[in-house]
């Protein structure tokens, strides 16, 4: 499973133990996420697959939040959108 690394990805997926890149159609340019509170949901950019690699720690160590018991917000799941290139 390919893992993303942007600076948004601060939560771990919790099968592989770092943010876990979702591929969907090149043609998709925005993602819908959900939260508790007043601005439940709100729309942002999906950027492309290609990036820098993270100079950090690998698999199971780094900066990376553990998903928690119960997530208040769809992006605390570890798992992020990406572009495919084709």
């Amino acid at each position: 499973m390919p893992s993303v690394t942007t600076g948004t990805a601060t939560y771990s997926y919790t099968d592989f133990g770092a943010p876990t890149a979702l591929l969907v159609p090149p043609t998709a340019q925005l993602q819908t996420n959900y939260g508790w509170g007043v601005a439940s949901s709100r729309i942002s950019r999906i950027d492309h697959q290609f990036q820098r690699n993270y100079p950090g720690n690998g698999e199971f160590g780094g900066p990376f939040r553990p998903t928690p018991l119960s997530p208040s917000d769809t992006t605390q799941f570890g798992i992020y959108p990406v572009r495919a290139p084709w």
